[in-house]
């Protein structure tokens, strides 16, 4: 079986130490390097090519918010607080019921 082929994904200015950082990486998990990409455009067209196995990025603060797919790790939310139901997300007080109380007097 060959080895997974891995790009680094660094849009940072001070890219440099994020990109020593993801090589090192790379090499503990014995990744084929393809490369250092700053455009996450050019990500999507390796990845759509099948040029490209795996994306390494120093920090999750790297990847842009609106990729499709987006990427989730469990371990990176806190659990809900007791009482809250698990699919509850946060509450858009724009949106959420008011109780209206009337004077009766």
């Amino acid at each position: 079986m060959s080895a997974a082929r891995a790009v680094i994904f660094v849009p940072a200015e001070d890219w440099r130490p994020h990109a020593v950082q993801c090589l090192e990486h790379i090499e503990r998990r014995e990744y084929e390097f393809c490369g250092i990409v700053r455009d996450w455009a050019a990500i999507e067209r390796m990845r759509d090519e099948g040029a490209v196995d795996v994306v390494v990025v120093a920090t999750r603060e790297h990847l842009p918010p609106d990729r499709i797919p987006r990427t989730e790790a469990v371990s990176d939310y806190a659990p809900p607080p007791a009482g809250k139901p698990r699919n509850a997300g946060p509450i858009d007080q724009a949106r959420r019921s008011r109780l209206i109380r009337r004077d009766e007097g």
